[in-house]
């Protein structure tokens, strides 16, 4: 081969023969930009005509196999380079499915041949690393369609160096109909929006946030009172955007929407009637610090955590109410989040009666299932794809994955020693396992077949001693100021839950090609939330009494069209067990729920999906935090709603709200039909809706007025007015 190569290269042109070219840098990046290795083409699982590619070149060792090696080196012609398949099918010379990828006169063919021609090295010897990618500029507003901005992407190297990449690297735009970007980084503006500009090289991604406006900000752009950080970081942006935000929501839309949010019970007429009276101009104030404080607050969220941490799964009845209750009673006392993670982190014992050891239980997937969960849970990223591959554009690899579930590895369920059998989790080598499935053994790399040492995600490895279990470890990195995921994940549930849509999307995909809508924002919250040492309620607080929170969720001429930057407030339906429940407390009847004791809320119902009412609106039998709950309308739901035994039962029960109204002599029809509005929206009917039904009342007998309230009750619980969070 070497006399065959020396042939080859001394008919081609000095410029190419002496060419310093290395597959890492300069081959890959060719075959990623131009798609051969993408999904649809050679980097599908299964290749395509017999030649495979690891996605986006994730992998260049095997691709570098797979091109000079595999299938007997044919790709390579090593007497006549230019007659190599490796250029020929891309440059169209011969049939080739893909069609034309780059032409015999282009860059990419002579840096093919020229890298063929020195030996085709898998990096050129001598050079440093490619260890990041920056992108600027970061992020800029185009002010208008067919406005331009090119973009420069700089290579930093393991030896401190910079090289400019702007044409080697492959950009893909998030949403095309916003902007679209070329090969050579020229991003040009299409319609109104946001979106962001992956830039990647193989096993190495950077983004760029690109805002498209139809026009500047206008000179008379109103000023907005700001309470908060929040108000500070969301109205800044909004400025620099052209939207203007929508106004306050007002009282009777306002003390719903915290109730709901905060405690998950709606507001009774006499609180409404209340707040609504009240002239003290701190009144919002004081609602939120005294919901905060109400026993409600921790039955909500635990409810909202026993699906973070998957309460149920596996776990059993007794083991799951045990876990529930555990998370209650830590919200109820309000403990520091870092603390509350920690202990389920390091809870051993018999799960019947030790509450923390049934986190684990529910994971009961081995170490790298364990990895898998804990990642996205707790760190808000999703590892799975590492498990086999590393990932194609993102910084997590096999070493990554497994290091992080070596810190389970020493997990293991025993047999008590009077021989029921239990579940326990426990660091014990004097003890013999029942099951395999979690064991005492070390971690072995499926690859190397090596001992995996705990690793820290993104970070470094952690110091533990022979038989030591590493846990520790992993519990005090949680809480640490430099983490950069810990703090970030669960602030960006937070803010979901009570703004409707998380900074990042979903909340547990934090990844470089998925930025936040609001990095400045986001980075400010974790700060926050690490300064006021993991206080779930200090944190709950900024963000409930910002303004943004507070806002109308009516829309403006400029702001119609915003979905990610919180110039309203965006409508979000009811968790099942909020919205069963709220249906009671309206009609006056709690409904027994199967498994429970009477009159126990849907909210307290620590395992199973309930009743079928709240498993057809996405209460689920086993949580999974693979995904978060599915709020998407369904025809099911809807028929639940028409002519479901629930919403049946709860119109026609004996001593429900309508039998007591008209019990009641004293009252007038209009007192009942306000009576039975305010319970529900918080608001009075309108003047359409009164008339409208006085009417109705004032031609029926007394049981003919029973069926009305009974039609009235139904259509609210029909209505999205009621099913949502406004």
């Amino acid at each position: 081969m070497r006399i065959a190569l020396l042939l080859a290269v001394s008919a081609l042109p000095l410029s190419i023969a002496n060419a310093e070219i290395g597959f890492v840098d300069d081959i890959a990046p060719i075959l990623t930009r131009k798609g051969c290795s993408g999904s649809n083409c050679h980097g599908s699982v299964r290749g395509k005509n017999g030649f495979k590619l690891s996605l986006f070149n994730s992998d260049t060792e095997e691709d570098f196999k797979e091109i000079l090696s595999n299938d007997d080196g044919r790709r390579v012609n090593w007497e006549q380079l230019e007659q190599s398949l490796i250029l020929r099918k891309p440059s169209f010379q011969m049939t080739h499915g893909g069609g034309v990828r780059f032409a015999v006169d282009s860059s990419e063919y002579r840096t093919i041949l020229g890298w063929l021609a020195s030996g085709a090295p898998y990096r050129v010897p001598g050079r440093p690393e490619l260890r990041n990618l920056e992108v600027s500029p970061a992020e800029t507003i185009l002010e208008g369609p067919e406005t331009e901005q090119r973009l420069t992407v700089m290579g930093i190297y393991s030896d401190g160096s910079r090289r400019d990449l702007s044409r080697t690297v492959n950009y893909a735009a998030q949403e095309d109909t916003v902007a679209t970007v070329d090969d050579s980084g020229k991003v040009t503006a299409r319609s109104r929006g946001e979106t962001a500009i992956m830039v990647r090289m193989p096993g190495l991604a950077a983004v760029a946030r690109i805002a498209v406006i139809t026009e500047a900000p206008s000179a008379d752009y109103p000023r907005v009172p700001r309470n908060n950080l929040i108000d500070e970081l969301v109205f800044d942006k909004l400025r620099k955007l052209g939207i203007v935000a929508s106004g306050l929501a007002d009282d009777e839309v306002f003390i719903r929407r915290v109730y709901l949010d905060t405690i998950g019970v709606l507001p009774t007429p006499e609180e409404t009637n209340r707040f609504l009276a009240s002239r003290d101009p701190d009144k919002r104030e004081k609602l939120i610090d005294h919901l905060l404080d109400r026993p409600e607050y921790a039955q909500l969220w635990a409810a909202v955590m026993a699906d973070l941490f998957q309460v149920g799964w596996g776990t059993g009845l007794k083991g799951g109410y045990q876990l529930f209750q555990w998370l209650r009673g830590s919200l109820d006392e309000n403990k520091p989040y870092d603390r509350l993670v920690r202990e389920l982190l390091m809870g051993s014992g018999p799960f019947v009666y030790t509450p923390t050891p049934n986190f684990f239980v529910g994971l009961m997937q081995g170490p790298e299932g364990m990895a898998t969960q804990f990642s996205q849970a707790v760190l808000g990223v999703r590892l799975e794809c590492a498990k086999c591959h590393d990932h194609p554009f993102e910084r997590w690899s096999r070493d990554d994955y497994f290091g992080l579930a070596a810190f389970f590895s020493r997990l293991e369920r025993k047999e008590e020693p009077y021989g029921r059998f239990e579940h326990t989790v426990a660091i014990r080598p004097d003890h013999k396992p029942v099951y395999d499935y979690l064991n005492n053994k070390e971690l072995k790399h499926p690859e190397t077949g090596e001992y995996v040492r705990a690793k820290f995600l993104g970070g470094g490895y952690a110091e533990d001693g022979p038989g030591e279990d590493p846990r520790p470890k992993l519990a005090e990195w949680l809480s640490r100021a430099d983490n950069p995921y810990f703090a970030r994940a669960i602030v960006n549930r937070i803010w979901k839950h009570y703004m409707g849509r998380g900074l990042v999307e979903g909340v547990d995909d934090f990844r470089i090609t998925n930025p936040p809508s609001n990095e400045a924002l986001l980075g400010a919250l974790a700060g926050y939330f690490i300064e006021g040492q993991f206080d779930l309620k200090h944190l709950m607080r900024l963000i409930l009494k910002s303004r943004a929170y507070q806002l109308s969720a009516e829309p403006n001429d400029t702001n119609r069209d915003d979905t990610i930057n919180y110039s309203r407030f965006y409508l979000k339906r009811l968790m099942s067990e909020v919205l069963f429940d709220a249906m009671g407390q309206v009609a006056g009847k709690r409904l027994k729920i199967p498994g429970s004791p009477p009159g126990e809320k849907a909210i307290s119902v620590a395992v199973g999906s309930g009743n079928y009412f709240m498993k057809t609106f996405g209460k689920s039998e086993f949580r999974d935090v693979i995904c978060e709950r599915d709020h998407q309308p369904t025809v099911t739901q809807a028929m639940q709603l028409i002519s479901g035994e629930t919403v049946h039962e709860l119109l026609t029960s004996p001593g429900n709200l309508i039998d007591k109204l008209l019990e009641r002599k004293e009252l007038s029809e209009e007192e009942r039909l306000r009576t039975i509005y305010v319970s529900a929206y918080a608001r009075p009917p309108t003047s359409a809706e009164r008339t409208t039904i006085l009417g109705l009342l004032r031609d029926a007998d007394v049981d003919q007025r029973k069926a009305v309230y009974q039609d009235v009750l139904w259509a609210i619980f029909n209505s999205k007015e009621f099913a949502y969070v406004h």
